[in-house]
């Protein structure tokens, strides 16, 4: 389909094809069939890419502020985790310590009561052994007069080294004191015993606690279901086991320091899951509470609240995001592309192209497209103006090319006639004006009958000029061997005129020897897209005979085509004519 506007030549460095009316307005239209050309292809230069860096624009910083608020929270609810499990160890601790300090006070009573101690040995140790199947935390109780015991009772679950207490330091008790001490048996297990001797009495009373009783306290810690606690003595060993005992795999990998005070601490185990430990020093005796819980136990609320007031925020974030998308997408950025498609489709040449947009449109959009439709309906418009007056200056053109022709072929003839009517030896006086109206009366010729009006292709034009040459000079086709290649090369006739007029100025001299000597003129002509080169030889015995103004035109053609003569050899003559600037399709392709 025709072009909108005709073209106009731009720099082809711009990569745009500038189309203007004779009005003077231009549009630019990218000769590689993009939009208006700018700056290089970057990163986010897209309408919708921006869009998309705002909306994370407008994201990151409140789901940072949501973020550091929720971890500031989590560390918060996990450092009260860990408070809250070590408040339990600690009131875990106190029981097992109110059992000591409420074996004193018994002891203490006992010691003050005569007459518990009066009577047989026999009557104090029933009265002790009702004592004890009262108290089952008690293992044995005995009555120490000085240092030599009196009575005494035990338990029959507990083993004897479990209830010996030392003599000696009963012995050294002095009044009004009260000790508590863990003594350890030749068995390796450990007795765990207050004593008390009152301040007005010389009696003492020493009670031993049973460690499967204080191992039994433990069970009140169970803050957690994997919850688990022990009493360990300063070597580690655990005293007693009991129903909340840890098992082997959950003791800390690297060991766990047993220190004064308390310790609560989040370590792997040898199972190798995390565990929350604890270690308490109790006030009575020398052993620690040692408790373990599962890290994700301790913290599972703190994490689903974490993971909680962490998403939500960034959920409902992402959804507005989503629903904002969507109703640019819907609202704004299709009409967008809409009538990018439109533009696009128009710069294409496709003048029928118009922007369609429904009812649901944005007003914006509506009055947009309406403006966009008559522009292009008045383009259309002047398209069809254009090419109405384009297609009657061709007539014109070609009209003019017609009648020039005509008059070139009505002069060649009245000098042929004229040539005719003359004596033979005067007849040369006519040939210059007949050679050179003839040449250019075939370049006309050509180029009308091509129905072209500014171009015509270089083989057909030198094939015609040669052979009226040869009709001047009188010529049989026997004294020329004509060579064309490449005869489908165009160029203008600003090229072809004087490449005619050029061969009109050499050929006949080497036509007129062939005639005399008998030996063809060889011509090959080799048309490239880039280079005419014409080649002439024939007799050694031809030589130009060349007068002051022939020579001058001869000059001015070879400039006119910026071409090169070499006739440095008698009887040839090879002439190099650059085509780059005369072809028809470059001047187009600039265009």
């Amino acid at each position: 389909m025709p072009a909108p506007f005709p073209p106009a030549i731009v720099p082809r460095s711009t990569g745009v094809r500038a189309r203007c009316d004779p009005g003077g307005c231009c549009l630019k239209v990218p000769t590689n069939g993009s939009s208006e050309s700018g700056p290089g292809p970057t990163v986010f230069t897209s309408l919708r890419s921006r869009i998309f860096l705002i909306l994370i624009g407008a994201v990151v910083p409140p789901a940072v502020v949501f973020g550091a608020i929720a971890w500031h929270n989590y560390d918060l609810a996990r450092q009260s985790g860990l408070a809250s499990i070590a408040h339990n160890v600690e009131l875990v601790a106190s029981r097992v310590d109110a059992v000591a300090i409420g074996a004193g006070q018994i002891a203490s009573t006992l010691a003050g009561v005569s007459s518990w101690m009066g009577g047989t040995g026999r009557s104090c140790a029933e009265r002790l052994d009702v004592l004890l199947s009262t108290y089952r935390g008690y293992s044995g109780v005995a009555v120490y007069s000085g240092g030599t015991l009196l009575c005494e009772a035990r338990s029959t679950l507990s083993p004897p080294s479990a209830t010996s207490v030392p003599s000696d330091e009963i012995a050294g008790l002095s009044p009004g004191d009260t000790i508590v001490r863990s003594t350890a048996s030749s068995a390796g297990d450990a007795a765990y015993w207050v004593a008390a001797r009152p301040e007005d009495n010389a009696y003492s009373v020493a009670v031993t606690i049973s460690p499967s009783y204080l191992a039994e306290l433990l069970a009140y810690y169970r803050d957690y279901p994997s919850s688990r606690a022990d009493l360990v003595n300063a070597a580690g060993q655990v005293i007693a086991q009991g129903p909340t005992s840890l098992d082997p795999g959950m003791w800390p990998r690297h060991g766990l320091a047993l220190a004064d005070g308390s310790l609560t601490t989040v370590r792997p185990s040898l199972s190798g899951s995390s565990f929350v430990y604890s270690a308490r020093r109790l006030k009575s005796f020398d052993l620690w509470l040692v408790t373990a819980s599962l890290e994700s136990d301790v913290l599972s609320q703190p994490r689903t609240q974490l993971m909680v007031s962490t998403l939500a925020p960034l959920a409902l974030l992402f959804i507005a995001s989503l629903a904002i998308w969507f109703g640019l997408d819907r609202s704004v950025l299709r009409w967008v592309y809409t009538l990018g498609g439109a533009n696009r489709a128009f710069a294409r040449g496709e003048t029928e192209a118009r922007l369609k947009v429904g009812n649901k449109a944005p007003a914006e959009f509506v009055d947009l497209a309406a403006s966009f439709n008559a522009l292009v309906d008045r383009i259309a418009e002047r398209t069809e103006e254009l090419e109405a007056e384009v297609e009657e200056k061709g007539r014109y053109l070609r009209e003019l090319h017609h009648r020039v022709k005509n008059n070139l072929q009505v002069i060649a003839s009245l000098l042929s006639l004229q040539k005719r009517a003359l004596p033979p030896d005067q007849r040369g006086i006519l040939r210059f004006p007949e050679e050179r109206v003839n040449a250019m009366s075939a370049v006309y010729r050509t180029t009308y009958a091509n129905s072209e009006t500014g171009s015509v292709s270089l083989g057909p034009v030198i094939r015609e000029v040669i052979g009226r040459l040869q009709d001047v000079c009188g010529a049989s086709r026997a004294t020329l061997d004509l060579s064309i290649a490449g005869e489908d090369v165009r160029v203008h006739l600003d090229a072809a005129v004087p490449v005619a007029m050029l061969l009109a100025e050499l050929l006949p001299d080497y036509l007129d020897g062939a005639v005399r000597t008998g030996i063809a003129v060889v011509v090959n002509v080799e048309i490239t897209p880039t280079l005419l080169v014409i080649d002439i030889s024939g007799s050694p015995e031809v030589q130009q005979h060349f007068f002051k103004l022939s020579r001058r035109f001869v000059e001015s053609y070879l400039r006119q085509l910026d071409a090169r003569m070499d006739e440095s050899t008698p009887g040839h003559v090879r002439i190099d004519c650059p085509l780059d600037a005369h072809r028809a399709d470059a001047m187009s392709a600039a265009s």
